[in-house]
């Protein structure tokens, strides 16, 4: 028979059970928020948050990974370093809304001109970077070719018409090579597309 101290018993049992039960899920729902809230940490400060590319501390951490294996591999890599014509004229007549629509666009054009695993970066504000592993100096230009082609023929919102500059520098990496020679030759191709009129793709020789 069921006596009231058991059945007082059998209610703090149930309310214990149903406290426990509570607990968990709480304790599994924090656990699934702090996971989500690290995911969302570890991409933002990974990837630049307009364009969805490598943000520049990225792109440098990956380049290094990237330039050691080709250099394990005896094999080419390129690195373009693309910088968008008058940019700054396109943000005071347009607006800064329309200025990110056309980083936005710049960005999705790299994409589809590009190989899945190149790595790709947004490093500046109108300054984007691309490491294509495999590459020589040729295939590179006509990739760069391509892209700034590709922009030349694009109109954002049917409206504004924009250009880039690209340097190319290629070389064979060693066990020396870093990520800041590739960039002080692309960069300095790149000054050469500027001086050269814009809307240019100029190639650095390795040094």
């Amino acid at each position: 028979p069921v006596t009231p101290a058991t059945g007082n018993a059998y209610h703090i049992l149930f309310f214990l059970w149903l406290y426990l039960v509570m607990l968990t899920g709480n304790i599994g729902l924090v656990l699934l928020s702090k996971e989500k809230s690290d995911r969302i940490l570890t991409r933002a400060a990974t990837y630049d948050e307009l364009t969805d590319l490598y943000n520049r501390r990225a792109f440098f951490l990956r380049a290094k990974e990237c330039i050691s294996f080709c250099a394990r591999q005896k094999i080419p890599i390129s690195f373009l370093i693309m910088d968008l014509d008058h940019f700054k004229k396109i943000n005071d007549f347009y607006g800064h809304m329309m200025g990110d629509l056309v980083l936005k666009n710049f960005a999705s054009t790299l994409k589809k001109q590009l190989r899945g695993y190149d790595v790709l970066g947004r490093i500046g504000g109108e300054e984007f970077t691309a490491l294509l592993p495999g590459v020589g100096e040729r295939e590179a230009y006509g990739i760069a070719q391509r892209v700034r082609s590709s922009v030349e023929g694009t109109a954002v919102n049917h409206t504004i018409k924009y250009t880039v500059s690209i340097g190319v520098s290629t070389l064979v990496p060693n066990e020396n090579t870093t990520i800041d020679h590739l960039y002080r030759l692309g960069d300095h191709a790149l000054y050469q597309a500027k001086q050269n009129g814009r809307n240019q793709v100029c190639a650095a020789k390795a040094d």
